[in-house]
């Protein structure tokens, strides 16, 4: 108990970026861990039934993406390219969607961006396109680049990112629009 204690004292998580993140996937992983069940018949109207009442992570799509690519459009000195993108996404089936992603910003500081935002399947001739849109918090402009984005109070900041995907079976790749200041392409895999 007194490791416990320790470890999530708000000194000590404040200081620790690692620590952080293992607070939250402390947090949340009786949310991840995956529902035991005996091996039984059961009727069709059963099944329904238990697929209605099923969690909501055994019934939609996680995904894991990466940056490949990053243009700014006015490009300054102090412009980095190199985002070092880990994106974690969960899909519903209703296509409603969720994510963490950590990443470092347009002047190599890390940050951490937080979500939610919906999935749509505009184009019936092209049905492994598709557009999506999240809203969420951005974290991490700090110091001299803390008016970068609008509504900094305290580090965190809103954001709105829209973006356009293809995915190819599992893989997929999405154009993001990160404001007036630039894209990013990204590269991941689906897992259903």
């Amino acid at each position: 108990m007194r490791y416990w204690d320790e470890f999530s004292s708000a000194a000590t998580i404040r200081r620790s970026p690692r620590r952080r993140v293992a607070a939250l996937l402390l947090a949340t992983a009786p949310l991840l861990a995956p529902s035991v069940s005996g091996a039984q018949q059961v009727s069709s109207g059963q099944r329904r039934t238990a697929e209605a009442f099923a969690p909501w992570y055994q019934s939609g799509v996680w995904s894991l993406r990466t940056s490949v690519y990053t243009r700014h459009f006015n490009p300054q000195t102090d412009h980095v390219n190199e985002q070092r993108l880990v994106n974690v996404e969960y899909r519903r089936q209703d296509n409603w969607l969720g994510g963490l992603a950590s990443f470092r910003n347009s002047f190599g500081q890390p940050t951490q961006y937080a979500y939610i935002g919906y999935q749509w399947q505009p184009w019936n001739a092209l049905p492994s396109a598709y557009l999506k849109l999240t809203g969420g918090i951005i974290h991490g402009y700090k110091g001299k680049y803390k008016d970068k984005i609008p509504l900094n109070k305290f580090h965190y900041a809103p954001a709105i990112l829209p973006s356009i995907g293809f995915n190819y079976g599992r893989l997929e790749s999405e154009l993001i629009v990160f404001g007036t200041a630039g894209l990013m392409v990204t590269m991941g895999w689906r897992f259903d």
